[in-house]
């Protein structure tokens, strides 16, 4: 381990050169990372002043000491953040041994490596380094103690001059294969105002999204769809309520006003859409298929319910008049949505020998929620029962009915996304005699259009499983899910 009296003698010549060079150093130790503007602002310093900090800290370590600090090579996306690309830094082992015997007692060597969570990590100092600013004092995720052994470890907790403290939570862009987490992280705040949060704490989780420009509204849907959920579980009134913002907007202009600022903060609803019919809950006999006792439990209820706003929402802004909409991607996130009700990890063995009622009641769901599409197929599956029972006209009218879904979509079937009808060869075990086959020939489909990274070889083969699965359930599941069965099936 470096301890600090290896290391003491060799910083003498730092201290004597750069006064402020060791409250640099210390913006790192609250996550272990942080970048060049943190650290600028940490030491009251003009940027060139860090630059021949960083300059000097590097010869040292080409002659041989050991390194304070790491600069990450790997690219991470900051959405958001425009200009400039700034340098971002790791706290080493070194690094750490000085700040503790600076006085900052929990200062530990940054084990981070994922880029994602380094943005997570990025955005939160972002927040901290604003509140400093501000002359605030804040607890960078740390525990906060409430009533009955209750805690909770928000990512920034800042106390106003009066001694008020405002819980504030940074997250990344919101997707809908998040939602699960979206909803344990709503349901766990409010547990913990409900066991009792501290007198001084007013019940408001502030949350600001990193989000890039125009995506916002996609975020703060998907959060409005989570707490919906929760809130259906948990029942009104609920004990604190949460307000969004996009972490870019705040921290041009940072806003620690209690009460809340309505023009700037999006507060989540609790109730739900006001539109007629829009979000309200239906009652038990709406849905005639329901799931096994497998698939009730109440982490995916919650979700289930979260996803049906979501899907309500895009039924009610995205289907337009248009014969002829443009590719959506969000043919992906639905088909995953709905494959892993039924197909997601931790099944055991037995569940996965039953029946898939789970995505089969989503899919049902989702058809509902979709009458143009639902009426789209029915006409063509009924059209395709005049055609006979030869094989050819079989995998014709297949692929035209799969055509039909797709089309809802954007999507061709001969493009980036291919999609055939086949029949399996003889004697097959794996297949059914008439199937659909599902390609995706370019991953450029399936690139996230905010970060422009491009899915992992078991994500893709995961979402082709799933759009491969979708559309054989037309067929193999067409009356479960409200379809009239083809006469050649």
């Amino acid at each position: 381990m470096v301890t600090t009296k290896s290391i003491a003698a060799d910083l003498a010549d730092l201290d004597e050169r750069f006064a402020g060079w060791r409250a640099a150093l210390a913006a790192l130790a609250p996550m272990g990372v942080a970048d060049s503007v943190h650290l600028q602002a940490a030491a009251g310093w003009r940027r060139d002043q860090v630059d021949r900090l960083l300059a000097a800290l590097a010869k040292r370590v080409a002659a041989g000491e050991a390194p304070l600090l790491s600069q990450v090579t790997e690219r991470i996306v900051r959405l958001g953040h425009s200009g400039r690309a700034r340098k971002i830094f790791l706290l080493e082992s070194a690094g750490a041994a000085v700040l503790r015997a600076s006085g900052v007692a929990d200062a530990e060597a940054c084990q981070l490596s994922d880029p994602t969570v380094i943005g997570h990590a990025l955005a939160v100092i972002d927040v901290r380094q604003a509140a400093l600013q501000a002359q605030l004092s804040v607890a960078t995720d740390r525990v906060l103690r409430g009533s009955f052994g209750c805690t909770l470890r928000p990512d920034n907790l800042v106390t106003l001059a009066d001694g008020t403290r405002l819980l504030v939570e940074s997250e990344q862009v919101a997707t809908s294969h998040l939602l699960p987490r979206l909803v344990d992280s709503l349901r766990r705040k409010l547990k913990f105002w409900q066991a009792g949060a501290p007198q001084d704490l007013p019940p408001v989780v502030r949350i600001l999204l990193t989000t890039a420009p125009g995506d916002f509204a996609r975020s703060l849907s998907l959060w409005q769809s989570a707490l919906l959920a929760v809130a259906e579980e948990h029942g009104a009134p609920l004990p604190c309520r949460f307000a969004v913002q996009a972490l870019d907007d705040f921290l041009q202009a940072p806003d620690w006003g209690e009460p809340l600022d309505s023009e700037r903060w999006h507060m989540l609803r609790d109730q739900s859409d006001p539109r007629p019919g829009a979000g309200q809950r239906k009652g038990a006999g709406a849905v005639a298929l329901t799931a096994p006792e497998d698939f009730t439990g109440r982490q995916v209820s919650l979700v289930l319910r979260a996803i049906r706003h979501t899907l309500e929402v895009q039924a009610a802004t995205s289907e337009g008049d248009r014969a002829l909409p443009a590719p959506d991607a969000a043919l992906f996130d639905i088909a995953m949505l709905i494959y892993m009700a039924s197909h997601g990890p931790g099944r055991t063995v037995l569940a996965q020998a039953g029946i898939p009622w789970a995505s089969i009641a989503m899919l049902r769901h989702f058809l509902r929620l979709r009458p143009r599409l639902l009426a789209a197929l029915t006409a063509e599956i009924r059209r395709a029962d005049r055609a006979g029972a030869h094989p050819q006209a079989v995998l014709h009218r297949m692929l035209l009915i799969a055509e039909v879904f797709l089309r809802h979509f954007g999507f061709g079937v001969d493009g980036p996304l291919h999609v055939w009808a086949a029949t399996a060869g003889y004697g097959d075990p794996d297949t059914r005699p008439y199937y659909i086959g599902v390609q995706i020939r370019r991953g450029a489909l399936l690139r996230d259009p905010i970060t422009g990274l491009s899915p992992a070889p078991r994500e893709l083969e995961v979402t082709l499983e799933a759009l491969r699965w979708l559309l054989n359930a037309l067929f193999i599941y067409a009356g479960d899910v409200g379809l009239p069965r083809p006469a050649f099936w």
